[in-house]
C-alpha cells in the first residue's frame, strides 16, 4: 500500500489515440463481399453510435454495383451488424468523383446524396430507414433521381441539409452555361421537389471555384435561413466566402454585404474551401487551402459572425494560416466546431518530402483563432491512422465530450487500389477534475497517490484517520467522514460503480488496483494480468481490459482517465 503514495497519475495529453475505441484509437474496417471503400462524411448519432458514408464497389459486379454505402459503428468502433446487412448498407447509384454527403432525420432515417451520372449527370439522394433498409416511400425504391433545372449540370460534389421542418435542401456546384455557380433545391419528405427552392439559386456575382474534394457546406440558422459556405472568385483571387439565403431562396441582404461574407487570405492568397461548421456561438467557421499561384500551400480556417461580418477577434483579420504542419500538408478537408468553441481541423500530410506514405494531420485552434498548445504537440499532430499503410482524412466531427473522430479512406502499402473505412478517435479535454466521479477527495486533481489510494483503503474498510492520513490531495476540503459516506454512495449503487471488472463485487485487490493501472494510463494486459475477479455463475462474463476503460469513462467520465 505504501508504494501507491509515490505513484502520480500519468499525463495523457489532449490529441493522443483514445484507447477506449478499436484498437489503441483505431478502427479499421472490410467487410466481407465489398471492396474500394472510401469514407467522405462522418456523423456521431443521438445514442453515440456512429455513421460513416462514402463508397465502394461489390467484389463480384463491381462498378455494376458501385454506389454509396454507408456503415454504423457503435461507440466503440465495432461495426454494428443490427445496422442493413451485416452493419452496411448500400445504395446502388454512381456518385461522380466518389463523393457522398450525409445526413439523419430526427426520425432516425439516413440520407445520403451526391451528384451521379445515370444517362446523363444528376443529383441523386437515397434515404434509408433508421435500421439500414431503403425507404421504399422515399423517390422510386428508396432514391431520388433529377436535375434541378434543363440548364443545370452537377459537377463532383452535393451537399445536404435536412431543415428542422423535415424538408430537404440538396446544393452543390453546377454549371450553367460554362460557369460554375452554387445551386440549390429543396425536396419534400418523400423526395419530390416541393417549396420555394424549386428555381435554382445561386450567386451571380462571383463564380464558385471547386477542385477535387471541394464541397459546398450547407448550415441552417437557428431561426431558419440556410447559410452555404465556400469559395467564391473574384477577378484576381479566390477567397472563403458564405452566403445566406431566406427560406423562399432569395439572397438575405441583412448577411454579410448584400447577402455575402467574404473574408482576404494575406499576403494575396487565394483561399479554398473545403469545409465549414457552425460554432456553439454561431460564429461560421471554413476551413481549406491557402496558396499562391507559384507559392507553398498552408492550411487556413477562418471565421464569420452570425451576421456575416469577417470576425477580427480571430486569427488576423477573420482568418488564420499555419504555416507550421507537416510535410505537404494539403490543407483542411474537415471541420468541426468543439464544445467551447474551438475548431479542429483535419487533413493528410507525407512522411517526409520524399514519402508517398500519407498520415493524418489534424490541429486544434482556440476560440480566438490561435494554435492550442494544450493539444498534441503546440497544437497540432500528425498520427498513423493505419498500421499497415496510408491513410489521409475526408472527414471529421467531435463528440459533446470534446473527443474528436477522423473519417479516412486508407490502403496497404502493398495495394494502393483497394480502398477501407479507416476512423480514429482522439482525447479531448485537458478536463476540469470535477468531471470525474472517481476524484474521492473533491479537489482540483485526479491523482493514483490521493484518489486511488482513498478509493483501496476504503476497499480494505479503513475509516477515520486510516482512510485520509497521507492520501488527500492539496486542496481538498474533505473530511474522513464525508470522503467515506461519498464512496459509501459509488459502492451502493445499483450500478456497482466500484465494480470495474464486473464480478459483482467492488474489492481493493481487483477492483482496487485495475483503478490504479487506468489512471496511471495502462491498457490491455498491462492493466487486467493479475487484477481481474472470478466469474460466477451471476456474473460469468467479465469485462475485458477496454471494456473496463469504457465503463470508467462512460460511468464515472472522461476526465477519470490519462
Amino acid at each position: 500500500m505504501v508504494c501507491l503514495s509515490f505513484m502520480k497519475h500519468a499525463s495523457g495529453a489532449p490529441g493522443d489515440f483514445d484507447p477506449t475505441f478499436g484498437l489503441d484509437g483505431r478502427v479499421f474496417t472490410a467487410l466481407p463481399g465489398w471492396i474500394d471503400y472510401r469514407a467522405r462524411t462522418v456523423k456521431i448519432l443521438d445514442d453515440g453510435k456512429l455513421l460513416v458514408a462514402g463508397t465502394c464497389a461489390n467484389v463480384e459486379t463491381e462498378q455494376a454495383q458501385y454506389g454509396a454505402c454507408i456503415v454504423r459503428y457503435d461507440a466503440y468502433g465495432l461495426v454494428d451488424a443490427t445496422f442493413g446487412i451485416n452493419g452496411q448498407a448500400f445504395m446502388p447509384f454512381n456518385p461522380i468523383a466518389r463523393s457522398v454527403v450525409l445526413a439523419v432525420r430526427p426520425n432516425g432515417k439516413v440520407l445520403v446524396a451526391a451528384a451521379c451520372y445515370e444517362v446523363g449527370y444528376k443529383t441523386c439522394v437515397g434515404q434509408f430507414d433508421a435500421n439500414g433498409t431503403p425507404d421504399p416511400l422515399f423517390g422510386n425504391a428508396g432514391v431520388a433521381r433529377f436535375y434541378v433545372s434543363d440548364d443545370y449540370t452537377p459537377t463532383h460534389n452535393s451537399s445536404l441539409l435536412v431543415e428542422a421542418g423535415g424538408t430537404l435542401v440538396v446544393g452543390g456546384f453546377c454549371e450553367i452555361s460554362g460557369d460554375l455557380r452554387w445551386c440549390l433545391v429543396r425536396l419534400n419528405e418523400d423526395g419530390s421537389r416541393g417549396g420555394a427552392f424549386t428555381v435554382v439559386a445561386f450567386v451571380r456575382a462571383y463564380v464558385s471555384s471547386t477542385t477535387d474534394g471541394e464541397t459546398p457546406s450547407l448550415l441552417e440558422t437557428p431561426s431558419g435561413q440556410i447559410i452555404v459556405a465556400s469559395s467564391c472568385a473574384t477577378a484576381t483571387q479566390t477567397r472563403f466566402c458564405a452566403v445566406r439565403y431566406l427560406q423562399d431562396g432569395r439572397i438575405d441582404t441583412g448577411f454579410g454585404v448584400n447577402g455575402l461574407a467574404l473574408v482576404t487570405t494575406p499576403f494575396g492568397r487565394s483561399s479554398y474551401a473545403k469545409s465549414a461548421v457552425q460554432q456553439p456561438n454561431g460564429g461560421i467557421v471554413i476551413a481549406g487551402l491557402c496558396s499562391n499561384d507559384n507559392g507553398p500551400e498552408d492550411s487556413c480556417v477562418a471565421r464569420f459572425t452570425p451576421s456575416g461580418r469577417v470576425d477580427a477577434a480571430f486569427g488576423v483579420g477573420g482568418i488564420q494560416v499555419v504555416t507550421t504542419l507537416p510535410n505537404g500538408f494539403d490543407g483542411f478537408f474537415g471541420v468541426t466546431a468543439l464544445p467551447s468553441n474551438e475548431v479542429l481541423g483535419a487533413g493528410y500530410c507525407y512522411v517526409d518530402q520524399q514519402s508517398s506514405e500519407t498520415l493524418g494531420c489534424v490541429a486544434r485552434f482556440t476560440a480566438t483563432g490561435l494554435l492550442d498548445v494544450r493539444f498534441a504537440v503546440g497544437g497540432s499532430a500528425s498520427l498513423r491512422l493505419f498500421l499497415n499503410g496510408s491513410a489521409g482524412p475526408m472527414a471529421v466531427t467531435s463528440d459533446p465530450s470534446g473527443r474528436v473522430i477522423i473519417a479516412s479512406e486508407c490502403h496497404t502499402f502493398q495495394e494502393w487500389t483497394d480502398k477501407y473505412f479507416c476512423l480514429a478517435r482522439l482525447k479531448g479535454g485537458p478536463y476540469l477534475a470535477s468531471a470525474c466521479t472517481l476524484n474521492a477527495d473533491a479537489n482540483n486533481t485526479i491523482a493514483a497517490s490521493s484518489d486511488v489510494m482513498l478509493v483501496t483503503r476504503y476497499l480494505l474498510g479503513f475509516r477515520g484517520d486510516a482512510l485520509t492520513v497521507g492520501a488527500i490531495g492539496a486542496g481538498s476540503t474533505k473530511t474522513a467522514g464525508e470522503i467515506a459516506t461519498y464512496l459509501d454512495s459509488l459502492k451502493n449503487d445499483p450500478l456497482k460503480k466500484l465494480d470495474l471488472d464486473g464480478d459483482g463485487e467492488s474489492l481493493a485487490m481487483t477492483d482496487g488496483l485495475l483503478m490504479l493501472r487506468a489512471m496511471l494510463g495502462l491498457s490491455g494486459d498491462a492493466l487486467t494480468t493479475g487484477a481481474i475477479g472470478k466469474p460466477s455463475a451471476a456474473y460469468p462474463t467479465l469485462r475485458s481490459a477496454q471494456q473496463i476503460l469504457q465503463w470508467i469513462e462512460t460511468t464515472h467520465g472522461v476526465a477519470c482517465l490519462p
